[in-house]
């Protein structure tokens, strides 16, 4: 505000340069506290600032966007007062045309001065409609007037009023010779002091400003830098975390590859005994028959052979536990899981169901368990399906399959 004083001072002054400067400080001052009507008119006060300089083409680009935020705001009067500052400037440039539509509108609004109704008629004027222009200025009270009396003079001058026309001038003389007397006398050292106070405030406030910015941003970026080590700190907590469950993971792994080796080898090594044993129970009973010329004799041997070699498939022998352990190395513990499935079966059931797993047949299992009627067998076979069948469908289509 300080600013727009010494601008009007600099304005009323004809110091058109210093109004310039210091409107434009008015205008970059305004705009930083974001209210209008303010920064409208300050912007209008830099237009008309470039008109008492005669930077006429700045003047009209700058009091346009005044228009144009004028209409936004619907601001009648500032509308008014646009459209004379922009005719004023083209009739600077001798742009009557352009002037004119301007001009018109101002001098028709609501808000419409003295100073419209001359400038209309100097657009009249020079449109060469002297009539109207003349009209108009005698329909205005003959009070001293500079752009009036300018306005009359040139009329004068124009109808050969020469006479007239001199008294104009000498008026118009006289009226801007006070001017100038009064306007020189204007007190402008205390406008320029109180603007340099507070320039100087502006400045103070600006430094502790930086200053507080200053603490402001070294407080954020340490924060920001605690963040980051937190941050690294965190990830790298759940890096190890990761790398020590996926080290357990494969020691778990190479357990199990061992365990799957050891059974691998077991697996071997009763296969070997099995196909040894045949081999060896093979060779005995081929062994009986060369050493016995006598067929009824070697009849005898190789039927206690065959006896011997039954009886060692009986349930509580070592060749039935071989078999077993055989059995759920292959089958993946399916023996185990019967005995768990069904806690209460007998040993008699549970070796039909390791016989059945084997391929033997229902008359070797008949022979095995000593049992005279192979019926015995079927219904033992029968009634071990019924319990299986009551336990749950995925079991029991497992042990159904194999039996």
């Amino acid at each position: 505000m300080s600013a727009r004083g010494i601008a009007d001072v600099y304005y009323n002054s004809y110091n058109g340069e210093e109004a310039v400067t210091f409107s434009k400080i008015e205008y970059d001052n305004l705009k930083f506290t974001d209210r209008q009507p303010y920064i409208n008119y300050a912007l209008y006060d830099l237009a008309t600032a470039y008109s008492a300089n005669r930077d006429y083409p700045e003047c009209i680009v700058t009091a346009k966007q005044v228009l144009d935020s004028a209409y936004k705001y619907n601001d009648s009067f500032l509308q008014a007062m646009a459209n004379q500052t922009i005719g004023v400037a083209y009739l600077g440039l001798d742009s009557i045309e352009n002037s004119k539509p301007y001009i018109t509108n101002s001098y028709n609004s609501p808000f419409a001065t003295r100073e419209d109704s001359i400038f209309y008629s100097s657009v009249t004027l020079y449109s060469g409609d002297i009539q109207t222009a003349n009209e108009i200025l005698n329909n205005l009270s003959d009070i001293p007037d500079i752009k009036s009396d300018r306005l009359k003079a040139l009329m004068n001058f124009k109808s050969g009023n020469y006479k007239e026309a001199f008294n104009r001038l000498r008026r118009v003389d006289n009226l801007t010779d006070g001017i100038l007397k009064k306007r020189i006398s204007s007190n402008l050292s205390n406008a320029v002091i109180n603007y340099h106070d507070i320039i100087r405030q502006k400045n103070k406030l600006e430094l502790k400003n930086t200053y507080l910015f200053i603490w402001l941003y070294l407080i954020i970026s340490i924060l920001i830098l605690i963040i980051i080590i937190f941050a690294i700190i965190h990830y790298k907590r759940i890096y190890d975390d990761k790398l020590n469950h996926n080290l357990i993971i494969a020691q778990n792994l190479r357990d199990v590859l061992s365990l799957k080796t050891n059974e691998y080898v077991e697996a071997q090594t009763a296969l070997r005994e099995l196909i040894d044993n045949k081999v060896k129970t093979f060779n005995q009973l081929c062994l009986v028959i060369y050493e016995n010329n006598n067929p009824h004799t070697a009849k005898k041997k190789i039927s206690d052979a065959v006896i011997a070699l039954i009886d060692q498939f009986n349930v509580d022998s070592t060749k039935f536990y071989v078999l077993e352990d055989l059995v759920n190395k292959g089958y993946n513990n399916i023996m185990s899981d019967l005995k768990t499935d069904l806690p209460n079966i007998k040993n008699i059931d549970y070796a039909l169901f390791l016989y059945s797993i084997l391929g033997f047949s229902i008359s070797s299992i008949s022979i095995f368990f000593k049992e005279d009627k192979i019926s015995s067998i079927y219904d033992r076979k029968r009634r071990l399906k019924d319990k299986i069948k009551k336990l749950e469908p995925s079991k029991s289509e497992r042990y159904l399959k194999l039996l």
